[in-house]
């Protein structure tokens, strides 16, 4: 379970408020959120990234790690990594920070080593 301190959490939505109110202050992205209100509809598409004022103030602590305790979950976990470092160590980092998530019944982990093309 991740750390999600308030006073990091209340930060944040602070940010996202005030986002917020930057983007309804700027006509450009007003003129934009109309658009995809318009073309949209109730689509996901029509509604903006940054939510609404309601909607951040009503997360809170229980609310996000309840979500992260749902849909956190191996089997539909996809994890890549790119760089110089070898897999084994990577996995040797990664494994015991995997094995706290729940498991659900799946194959084996398989995994595809690639030469580097430099």
């Amino acid at each position: 379970i991740p750390e999600m301190p308030t006073k990091f959490l209340n930060h944040e939505k602070q940010l996202a408020l005030r986002a917020l109110v930057n983007h309804k202050e700027d006509p450009v992205k007003q003129c934009f959120k109309l658009a995809q209100n318009l073309f949209f509809e109730k689509h996901p598409y029509g509604l903006g990234p940054l939510g609404t004022e309601k909607t951040i103030k009503s997360i809170t602590q229980k609310s996000l790690l309840d979500l992260h305790k749902k849909n956190l979950k191996t089997q539909e976990l996809l994890l890549a990594y790119v760089g110089d470092a070898e897999l084994e160590d990577v996995l040797a980092v990664l494994s015991p920070l995997l094995e706290t998530l729940p498991a659900k019944k799946s194959k084996p982990l398989t995994y595809k080593k690639y030469k580097p093309t430099i």
